[in-house]
C-alpha cells in the first residue's frame, strides 16, 4: 500500500472509532500523533488545545477555528507557537474538568499559564508540567485543585511567579521548590500545606 493510502486508511479508522464513541479525545490525539497525522508542531499544539475541551465554541475561537493563535486567552510567538495561556475569571466559563486535560508536554515554548478563579477546574497538578522548561509564570489561584504539589515542579528553573493560592492542595511543600533560583513571587496560601 502506498504511504498516502496508508495514512488515509488510518485516518478512516480513527474517524469510524470517533463516530461510534469507542475512543476518547485523548486517545484520538495519541493515535493521530503516532500515525504521523500531526506532523507540524503548531498543529500538535492546536490539537492539544482542542483536546482540553476548553476552546470549543465561537466565543473562544472566534472565526479562527483553524488558527489557534487568535483564540481567546492564547498568545503565540512570531513562529506561531503557543507561549501563553491566560484565562481570567471572566473568560474561563468553558474550563471544566481536570487540569491534566492540558497536555503541557505539547507546548515546549510555553512561558505563561494563568487560569484564575475557576472553581470548575479540578484534579491535581500533573507532574508532566515539568516538561515545560521555559515556563516563567504559573498562576492557578482560586480553583478546585487537589492533591500534592509535585516534586517535579522543582525542574521549572525559569519560573519567576508561582501562585497556587486558594485551592485544596495538601501535604508538604516540596523541598525541590528551593531549586527555583529565579522565583520572585510564591503564593501557596489558603491550602492545607505544611
Amino acid at each position: 500500500m502506498a504511504p498516502a493510502a496508508s495514512t488515509v486508511s488510518r485516518l478512516v479508522v480513527i474517524i469510524i472509532l470517533i463516530n461510534v464513541g469507542a475512543i476518547s479525545d485523548t486517545t484520538i490525539f495519541a493515535i493521530a500523533s503516532a500515525a504521523g497525522l500531526l506532523s507540524s508542531p503548531k498543529l500538535l499544539e492546536r490539537e492539544a488545545l482542542l483536546a482540553t475541551g476548553w476552546w470549543v465554541n465561537n466565543w473562544a475561537t472566534g472565526n479562527y477555528t483553524s488558527y489557534h493563535c487568535k483564540w481567546t486567552g492564547v498568545s503565540c510567538n512570531s513562529a506561531g507557537s503557543v507561549i501563553g495561556v491566560s484565562l481570567l475569571w471572566y473568560e474561563n466559563d468553558n474550563i471544566t474538568g481536570e487540569l491534566g486535560r492540558f497536555k503541557f508536554s505539547c507546548f515546549p515554548n510555553l512561558k505563561s499559564f494563568k487560569i484564575h478563579s475557576n472553581y470548575l477546574l479540578s484534579g491535581s497538578i500533573p507532574s508532566e508540567i515539568a516538561a515545560v522548561s521555559m515556563l516563567q509564570t504559573l498562576e492557578l489561584p482560586s480553583s478546585s485543585l487537589t492533591g500534592i504539589i509535585p516534586l517535579e515542579m522543582g525542574r521549572l528553573r525559569n519560573l519567576v511567579h508561582l501562585d497556587l493560592s486558594d485551592n485544596y492542595l495538601s501535604g508538604y511543600i516540596p523541598p525541590t521548590l528551593g531549586r527555583l533560583s529565579k522565583l520572585e513571587i510564591l503564593n501557596l496560601s489558603s491550602n492545607d500545606l505544611y
